[in-house]
């Protein structure tokens, strides 16, 4: 909050301190300090090379800049960690780049490439459809995809999912965050059509395996399309992914021991 010059006048210290910071909220804090002190963030930048944990503490900061041109300034640093081997520092950069305010055709147009390329990883794919969706569509010449989210619980006293239908786009992006509101241990997968009796028996296979809990009662098979862990009470988990381009009705089921039967839906793709 201080001005560029008296910044500058304790820039030494504030470099030497730097390292012996634990907190990233005050590592980062410190980071944009020196950033308005030099009124530029490339030496800065190099500073935080020194480790991934740095690069991120830093490009997580950026947004406490009270200056937009100062923003401004890490825009094409911040572009290049979008084509990082670091998936941390990727999904990072997807994140403050949506929030710098300075070329959001660019940003929108690289974003939309990462979002639709199918041989990314999925949270990669997520992380830049929820940066787009920061974008002013004003600021954009196409029209942002939506992710459809459905939040689904348990009824305890029937041992039943809380929703037991619903639908999505083929092809679109779908996020469930399935909350375990029961007392017991619960997962939910997703299956191929018709194949809901198939993959539930198999679960059921598995408790003769030593290891069944902690592979999540999951059968390896392909009619297995999704699925989450199992989830302890009151705990949450979010499940992205892509539906399937063929519309029909794909079932979703617990498939912890004896919960099979009245722990299931539909999950209903819509022809485009």
């Amino acid at each position: 909050s201080r001005d560029p010059e008296e910044l500058s006048s304790i820039r030494q210290e504030m470099e030497i301190l730097i390292p012996s910071l634990n907190s990233p909220q005050i590592k980062g804090a410190a980071y944009m300090a020196l950033v308005i002190a030099d009124e530029n963030p490339s030496d800065i930048w190099k500073l935080a090379q020194s480790s991934e944990t740095n690069q991120l503490t830093l490009m997580n900061s950026i947004i406490l800049l009270p200056n937009d041109e100062l923003k401004k300034g890490f825009y094409d640093l911040v572009v290049d960690q979008l084509y990082s081997t670091s998936q941390l520092l990727r999904e990072s950069s997807i994140n403050v780049l949506a929030n710098i305010p300075f070329n959001h055709k660019n940003t929108s147009k690289k974003l939309r490439a990462i979002s639709s390329n199918s041989k990314e990883p999925v949270h990669i794919r997520f992380a830049a459809l929820n940066g787009l969706s920061k974008i002013p569509e004003s600021d954009t010449s196409e029209k942002i995809e939506r992710v459809t989210k459905i939040d689904i619980g348990v009824i305890p006293s029937k041992m039943e999912f809380d929703i037991k239908e619903f639908n999505v786009p083929a092809g679109g992006p779908v996020e469930i965050t399935f909350t375990n509101t029961g007392f017991q241990l619960h997962n939910m997968l997703i299956c191929m059509p018709d194949q809901l009796e198939f993959v539930a028996k198999a679960a059921e296979a598995m408790s003769a395996q030593s290891d069944a809990l902690d592979k999540h009662y999951t059968p390896k098979v392909k009619e297995v399309l999704f699925g989450t862990p199992m989830i302890g009470a009151k705990k949450s988990y979010k499940l992205q992914f892509f539906a399937p381009e063929e519309p029909g009705i794909y079932p979703y089921v617990c498939t912890f021991p004896g919960h099979w039967r009245m722990m299931n839906g539909k999950m209903t793709i819509d022809n485009p």
